[in-house]
């Protein structure tokens, strides 16, 4: 664990993944997967959700993502995480949205 902006951040962590999370009153923030660029393309992030979602099961869990300013970039963060059951509560184009899964 470890902190970041005032906050108590965890991370599962393999060679081909990170995931970086909070816990804030009660619900399940998930920050940020990272995949080796020598694993992208491969399912790698999609076997690190599955992981997560598992670890999590019956939880409230919130993702805050943010996207560069390319929205092909975004669209694809969107599309991923839809996936899982997440949709997009509120968002502007270019900087960024938040999704919830319930």
């Amino acid at each position: 664990m470890h902190w970041q902006n005032n906050k108590a951040m965890a991370t599962i962590s393999t060679k081909k993944y990170k995931v970086t999370y909070s816990i804030e009153d009660g619900v399940v923030v998930l920050d940020n997967i990272e995949v080796n660029p020598s694993h992208r393309g491969q399912g790698v992030g999609t076997s690190a959700m599955h992981r997560f979602m598992k670890k999590f099961s019956g939880r409230n869990i919130e993702l805050h993502a943010y996207a560069q300013d390319d929205t092909t970039d975004t669209n694809k963060l969107v599309t991923f995480y839809e996936k899982f059951g997440f949709s997009v509560v509120c968002g502007e184009e270019s900087y960024g949205f938040e999704m919830k899964n319930y």
